[in-house]
C-alpha cells in the first residue's frame, strides 16, 4: 500500500537533488571549463555544451533508474537486464557509428541523451507492467520521505566521497 508513495518520494528526491546539481552546473559551466578544466579557448562552446548536455543526461538518467531499481526489487530480472544491455549495445554502436563517420564528442553526447530518454521511457513502461497499482502522488507523507531521503542522502555522500578521493588520487598522480 505504500509503493505509490515510497515510488514517487524517490522521484521526487531524486529529481529535486539532480536538479539542483544540474542548474549549479550550468550556471558555472562557463567558469568550469575555462578556470577549472582550462580548456584552450577555440574548444571552450564545445566544451559548455558537453556539460550541458551532459546534466541533462545524468537527470534522465536518476529518473530511468528509479524505474529499473522498481524492476529489481520487484524480481523481474529479465526485463531490467534486457534493458541494461539493449542500452549498452545501442549507444555502444551507436557512439562507433557516429565517430567513424566523424561526428565529434557532442553528437556522441546528443546520442546518449537520445539513448537515455528511451530507455527511461522503457523502464517506465516496464516498471509499469510489472507494478500496475503504482499512481504517481504528491501525498507521500513526512515519515516515508524522511526514510527516502535519509537513503539517498547517504547513496550521495558515499558518491561524492568517492568522486574525491578519486579526483584526489588522479590529481596526485
Amino acid at each position: 500500500e505504500k509503493i505509490s508513495a515510497v515510488v514517487s518520494g524517490t522521484l521526487i528526491f531524486g529529481f529535486g537533488t539532480t536538479l539542483a546539481g544540474l542548474l549549479v552546473t550550468i550556471f558555472l559551466a562557463r567558469f568550469i571549463v575555462e578556470r577549472v578544466l582550462f580548456i584552450e579557448a577555440r574548444l571552450q562552446d564545445e566544451a559548455v555544451t558537453g556539460l550541458y548536455l551532459a546534466s541533462a543526461t545524468i537527470l534522465t538518467i536518476v529518473i530511468g533508474q528509479v524505474f529499473q531499481l522498481v524492476l529489481q526489487g520487484l524480481h523481474r530480472f529479465d526485463r531490467f537486464l534486457l534493458l541494461a544491455n539493449l542500452s549498452t549495445v545501442s549507444f555502444s554502436l551507436g557512439s562507433i557509428a557516429l565517430v567513424m563517420l566523424g561526428y565529434g564528442v557532442v553528437a556522441i553526447l546528443w546520442w546518449n541523451l537520445a539513448t537515455w530518454l528511451i530507455v527511461c521511457a522503457a523502464s517506465y513502461i516496464a516498471a509499469k507492467r510489472a507494478l500496475p497499482e503504482f499512481r504517481f502522488t504528491l501525498n507521500i507523507g513526512s515519515e516515508t520521505f524522511r526514510l527516502v531521503a535519509s537513503y539517498g542522502l547517504s547513496l550521495m555522500a558515499y558518491q561524492l566521497f568517492g568522486n574525491v578521493l578519486l579526483l584526489f588520487e588522479r590529481g596526485w598522480i
